[in-house]
């Protein structure tokens, strides 16, 4: 799941069922984040879907994050047989994030604004590495 950043916080330990899921968002997004991961492989994500069909990626946006999403950045990252297929989920935001009320000042875009830098990349294995003349 990508990182996020907002203003508020929850306690390690969730102990009451609204807090629940741990990764639902409760604040406002804080716009003065970044992120840097690095020297992470990703290993056989040869399918969008698991044996059991259930959907996966190696990248997926948190269902909640609406205001801000920080730029995702990723140094020496090894992809080994990830299917470009399922590299990554990236739904449209929910339209009732339209919503003058609970955004102040602008519409609730975060999922259409997501940036993920990649650096010093490499990909192996046996799945067919992406086509660079490719648009995304």
């Amino acid at each position: 799941m990508l990182f996020g950043s907002n203003e508020g916080s929850k306690d390690p330990h969730i102990t009451s069922p609204s807090s629940l899921p741990m990764y639902k968002i409760k604040s406002y997004g804080t716009f003065n984040a970044d992120t840097i991961i690095k020297t992470v492989t990703f290993n056989n994500f040869v399918s969008n879907e698991t044996a059991c069909f259930a959907s996966q990626s190696v990248f997926v946006r948190n269902p909640h994050s609406s205001d801000f999403i920080p730029t995702q950045n990723f140094e020496y990252v090894t992809f080994n047989n990830v299917n470009e297929d399922a590299m990554a989920f990236l739904e449209d935001p929910n339209p009732k994030w339209i919503n003058p009320t609970d955004c102040i000042a602008f519409d609730c875009t975060a999922p259409s604004n997501i940036v993920m830098l990649f650096e010093k990349t490499k990909f192996s294995g046996k799945i067919k590495p992406f086509d660079k003349n490719r648009n995304f």
